[in-house]
């Protein structure tokens, strides 16, 4: 997925909205701009309270390019496939998971399903477990 992930623009988006990710409070003291209040958006995230909600607008448009750029470059079927794999629904017999991990594409849970049947066989015939 790396060759067509857009990390340019996410870091120019983090740059310009003065977004920063920080472990503690130390880091986030070397990283911190006097005078602005800040709001944790999780993962060690933190923004500038008067950004946030433009930030997380852009970087959603940001992420749905990269879905649409990997449904272009990979189609459905390898990337239901790719997250099949991903979350070993072959040994867990729950693809939950995978459909949890694709709610933002145009993917149905049934197309998970019928995908999984097919990828559940390849994976008995390749012994994949």
């Amino acid at each position: 997925m790396s060759n067509y992930k857009l990390e340019e623009e996410k870091q120019i988006l983090f740059d310009k909205m003065n977004v920063f990710f920080c472990f503690g409070k130390k880091q986030f003291d070397e990283k911190k701009i006097q005078g602005i209040k800040y709001i944790d958006l999780g993962f060690g995230m933190v923004c500038p309270i008067d950004n946030k909600n433009e930030f997380i607008e852009k970087l959603k448009e940001i992420y749905k390019k990269e879905r649409e750029i990997d449904l272009k470059i990979n189609g459905k079927k390898k990337i239901i496939w790719r997250e099949l794999a991903n979350y070993e629904t072959q040994i867990s017999g729950d693809i939950s998971d995978t459909i949890d991990a694709l709610e933002n594409y145009p993917i149905t849970e049934n197309e998970i399903a019928i995908e999984y049947k097919k990828y559940f066989k390849y994976c008995v015939i390749n012994d994949y477990f």
